[in-house]
């Protein structure tokens, strides 16, 4: 078996619901845009057999430091991406680089 990672850019919103599974900030922020672009890039992700895991600190540092000191580490990058956000209506604003994990057959 292997373990391929890969770094995906979303908007930042989407981060309790892709790594918790709490999907209750779409109810706070009833944009129905929103939640149906969140909807096509969880089908992507299933198509890609891709499952996220976390949040790629914007540090770099994976020791866990991030974790016991959030403030010193925004992990919420203002970028504009010119083409958008894959699977989203996004054109910038708050995105993060959430880490996935592809297991596959390996030899």
């Amino acid at each position: 078996m292997t373990l391929e990672v890969a770094i995906v850019t979303a908007p930042a919103g989407w981060a309790s619901a892709l790594i918790n599974g709490d999907e209750s900030s779409f109810d706070y922020h009833n944009d129905p845009q929103d939640r149906a672009d969140y909807e096509r890039f969880l089908e992507w992700l299933e198509a890609s057999s891709l499952c996220v895991v976390s949040i790629n600190c914007a540090c770099g540092r994976d020791d866990g430091h991030c974790d016991v000191y959030p403030d010193e580490c925004l992990v919420q990058e203002g970028r504009f991406i010119g083409g958008g956000v894959p699977h989203s209506s996004y054109n910038g604003g708050d995105v993060v680089d959430y880490v996935c994990h592809r297991i596959g057959e390996g030899t």
